[in-house]
């Protein structure tokens, strides 16, 4: 196991970053940081940790795929039938969708509920210049 230093870890992201800085995110969701991998520790179950990449728009596993094996989705009138689980399993495009108004985001969460019992939102829901303004570099950038 590799120990990064802090230039290398700006580009290899883990929970800490998600729940803990968020101006680390805020960077991330527009398109300030060269950061590409986010790995979900400090977090507390799979559930949750599903839930926070899809909300950020890092998720790309169908949802009829998740929870089954390799061999349940092939056989026995599985949902694949021609043996490949890309097709049916793997998405080009993220699968995005809100959980949390209190978690970081891709795009804003404002009705979600909150998860936390601080509930402090990770986007400014009086500010929707600012949200209009990420949207344009995001947009931008693709």
């Amino acid at each position: 196991v590799k120990v990064f230093d802090k230039v290398e870890t700006d580009m290899f992201l883990g929970g800490f970053h998600y729940h803990q800085d968020w101006d680390v995110m805020h960077d991330i969701v527009s398109g300030k940081s060269n950061a590409y991998i986010l790995h979900m520790s400090w977090t507390e179950n799979k559930d949750n940790k599903l839930k926070f990449l899809r909300q950020m728009g890092e998720w790309y596993v169908q949802d009829q795929c998740i929870g089954h094996d390799y061999l349940e989705l092939v056989e026995g009138g599985g949902q694949v039938t021609d043996g490949s689980l890309i097709n049916q399993c793997c998405s080009a495009e993220p699968i995005f969708s809100c959980h949390f108004r209190d978690k970081p985001s891709k795009e804003p969460c404002f009705n979600s509920p909150c998860i936390d019992k601080r509930c402090r939102q990770f986007w400014n829901p009086m500010a929707p210049e600012f949200v209009a303004e990420l949207k344009a570099k995001r947009k931008a950038l693709n």
